[in-house]
């Protein structure tokens, strides 16, 4: 089954403190597919989050993982997304940090396991089988498996024991976004099963944002609306929230997917953003295009202290150049071939990115 469908996603902007939502406009071209194929576990990787002998290591709750390089996104080319973000909910975030703004936003995956609860990547200590979360990357693919993983909830609310157990991959590809979920072999108990049913399956593709506020912790301000799947696992269908307040009864799926179930979800090329999370650091570059050096306008308000980091990468987002900048605030780039680059600024206080084209 393939659905292809071209969205104008309305971004819902909003914390709890706040009496109104904040809009902005999100455009998107996305496809869905809901494929069948059989389930290759992961054979190589490094384990993120593995077993501790401790039943309570469920709540690891969040893994983060610098990516060098930074994934790059059609539509967010300006906005490189430098880090990785493992939950124990059955969810991956590629996530990009803007520290002067105080602002993140992520590309939220999410093959879900019940909403709002947890995962085991532990030693269980009454059964003898292990469980892990496993992170495998490569020029081409980021691959995050939860393997042999249980429920947090039948292990606090029913007998103790870890009984259901649930395998599942979340890929994403480097080159054109597309993501992948791989349902494998799962045993779920009753108990399980009813738990699943209770809290249904968070399935998603989607955007969210969060800042800092003046308490000095994270908060998500909104999501940017995300196409949700719903129904039943075996023959799903899609939900576009279109704001905050229009979220169907039931949000997810009500059962967990059978072996060989892949969903598929596809960011096309031509992606723009609208309004969202607009860079707000007060620097320049000139001239652009450039033949020899690049010079660097940076305003009184931003304080780069004696010097700063420049890294260059090409628009796969492959690290090409770095270097430090001092006083001078000027680059040679003479040594480049004639395309068009990425240059991102980091200092201790903020980092950001500019295109520009090499004559």
């Amino acid at each position: 089954m393939i659905l292809n469908f071209n969205l104008k996603l309305f971004i819902a902007l909003w914390a709890c403190t706040l009496a109104q939502p904040l809009f902005s406009q999100f455009n998107v071209e996305i496809s869905f597919k809901h494929l069948n194929m059989a389930y290759t576990p992961l054979t190589q990787g490094d384990t993120i989050l593995g077993g501790d002998n401790d039943p309570w290591g469920f709540n690891f709750a969040i893994e983060v993982i610098p990516l060098n390089p930074p994934v790059v996104i059609s539509g967010f080319e300006d906005r490189l997304y430098d880090e990785l973000w493992i939950t124990s909910s059955g969810g991956i975030g590629l996530g990009h940090f803007c520290p002067e703004n105080r602002r993140e936003i992520f590309m939220d995956l999410a093959a879900g396991l019940p909403l709002d609860d947890y995962c085991s990547a532990l030693v269980d200590p009454i059964n003898s089988d292990q469980s892990f979360v496993i992170l495998y990357q490569d020029e081409e693919f980021i691959r995050v498996e939860y393997q042999n993983v249980a429920l947090l909830a039948e292990f606090l609310w029913g007998s103790g024991f870890l009984e259901s157990r649930f395998n599942f991959q979340i890929e994403y590809r480097l080159s054109d976004s597309r993501v992948r979920y791989y349902y494998g072999p799962s045993t779920i108990t009753a108990e399980g099963a009813e738990i699943i049913a209770d809290e249904f399956l968070h399935t998603y593709f989607g955007f969210e944002e969060s800042i800092y506020n003046e308490q000095g912790q994270w908060e998500d301000t909104g999501d940017l609306n995300f196409l949700v799947l719903v129904g039943l696992a075996e023959s799903p269908s899609f939900f576009i929230p279109q704001s905050a307040d229009s979220w169907p009864p039931i949000i997810s799926l009500v059962n967990f997917p059978p072996e060989g179930t892949v969903y598929e979800f596809n960011l096309e090329l031509g992606t723009s953003i609208v309004n969202v999370e607009q860079p707000g650091f007060k620097w320049e570059i000139y001239p652009n295009p450039v033949s020899e050096t690049i010079n660097f306008k940076l305003y009184n308000h931003i304080n780069f202290g004696s010097y700063f980091n420049v890294h260059i990468y090409d628009l796969s987002g492959k690290l090409i150049y770095s270097n430090t900048v001092y006083d001078s605030k000027q680059l040679g780039v003479g040594f480049l071939n004639p395309g068009t680059y990425m240059i991102e600024v980091a200092s201790d206080y903020f980092n950001e990115v500019k295109i520009f084209t090499k004559k």
